[in-house]
């Protein structure tokens, strides 16, 4: 044990994945499911925003808001596909 801590984040989170139960397995699955369900919705809100917002006319403070909602929805797809990889990830170890 050199370095005086055994083990890092990528060990400890292989290790517990290896290690899933069916029940813990079973939850995962259903979390990963979900989260592309709302990972598809998300992406197609956004696509309908930036379609909306190249058709529309807006007033300065409507415009302020539009490009607000935007940002909003591609951090949500951001952090919606880090979830998934993730998820991904941690079921492809088990």
């Amino acid at each position: 044990m050199i370095g005086g801590v055994r083990g890092g984040a990528a060990q400890q989170v292989g290790g517990t994945a290896r290690f899933m139960g069916p029940a813990q397995y079973e939850k995962t699955v259903a979390t990963l499911k979900k989260k592309e369900s709302q990972l598809k919705a998300a992406k197609k809100a956004l696509t309908e925003h930036k379609r909306m917002m190249t058709v529309a006319f807006f007033s300065p403070e409507g415009y302020k808001a539009a490009v607000a909602k935007q940002q909003s929805l591609e951090k949500k797809v951001a952090t919606l596909t880090k979830d998934v990889a993730d998820l991904k990830r941690l079921l492809t170890v088990a």
